[in-house]
């Protein structure tokens, strides 16, 4: 994230007063947490403050702000990712304490300010790394990948590289980009055009779901595709009124019901949802500086 959409702390400073912690669990039967169709993770996000109990407010299910294509809404698949045929190499770097035991497999990281992603065992030994020398093709570059997580078969990760205004597909035994929306360095809203997407997603079809937070919508993007197919939110319009419009959302997550969670930073407000536009519930949370992509708990 950016001061650009940001009205309080910078991302340094909310960082140090929140634990972010992101694990996947890779070949972890998705039982585990029903509806997750980019594999099995669990994502905490803290805010700097305990808040108390958040204010409802119940929202009519009216029907999505724009919707170009009137095909059914893509679910989140409950299928398994494939196990990585990695090798660990390495010495672990793990701190004095720390209990491999509690991580049932590898842990995908986005390492944002050093331009990569990793994958590491539970005992910190690194498996996988991107780019490495050679894996840029000539004119690429890859800069602050700010999210990753699995695609649903495990087999190639997807990534938001918010402040560089694209997504990108990296399949992991290639090493190699495979897909790209958006143009790096280039914000914009028009086709194959992003403003700091954040929290990408790719369903069990293929389709990619994401937050596009300066230009306050959620977008659905078809697979291989260089314009969306669906819109939830107003272009431009940075207003709490979902479906119609969202403040600044920066985070949609399966829940297990088959709904998304919607987090939105101006006003920090969270949105029970579907696909389709229809609004379950939102609340706003006082006492919490900057609300960030939230998750459902659940068994």
């Amino acid at each position: 994230m950016t001061a650009q959409h940001r009205r309080a702390p910078s991302k340094r400073t909310v960082r140090r007063h929140r634990l972010i912690v992101r694990w996947l669990l890779v070949g972890l039967v998705a039982g585990l947490v029903a509806g997750i169709g980019f594999g099995s993770w669990w994502f905490l996000a803290a805010a700097d403050t305990p808040p108390p109990a958040p204010i409802a407010q119940k929202q009519p299910a009216t029907p999505a702000a724009t919707t170009t294509t009137p095909s059914p809404t893509p679910r989140p698949t409950t299928a398994a990712m494939a196990p990585l045929a990695l090798t660990a190499s390495g010495p672990g770097r793990l701190a004095t304490g720390s209990r491999p035991s509690v991580l049932p497999g590898p842990i995908l990281i986005a390492d944002e300010h050093n331009h990569r992603l990793m994958i590491i065992d539970p005992r910190g030994r690194t498996m996988w790394q991107f780019p490495r020398a050679g894996d840029l093709a000539a004119g690429q570059t890859f800069k602050t990948p700010d999210d990753a997580f699995f695609t649903p078969d495990g087999r190639q990760v997807i990534v938001a590289q918010e402040d560089d205004n694209v997504i990108r597909v990296i399949d992991i035994a290639t090493h190699k980009i495979v897909y790209t929306y958006g143009k790096p360095g280039v914000p914009g809203s028009g086709p194959n055009r992003l403003n700091h997407p954040d929290g990408s997603l790719m369903l069990a079809n293929g389709d990619i779901l994401t937050p596009d937070i300066n230009n306050c919508r959620i977008v659905l993007i078809p697979k291989n595709g260089h314009a969306i197919s669906r819109q939830l939110g107003g272009t431009g319009t940075c207003v709490h009124s979902p479906p119609k419009t969202f403040g600044k959302p920066n985070g949609m997550f399966p829940m297990s019901n088959g709904n998304y969670l919607v987090t939105e930073a101006e006003g920090n407000w969270v949105d029970e949802m579907d696909l389709s536009g229809r609004v379950a519930w939102s609340a706003q949370l006082p006492n919490v500086s900057y609300i960030y992509e939230s998750n459902e708990i659940s068994p």
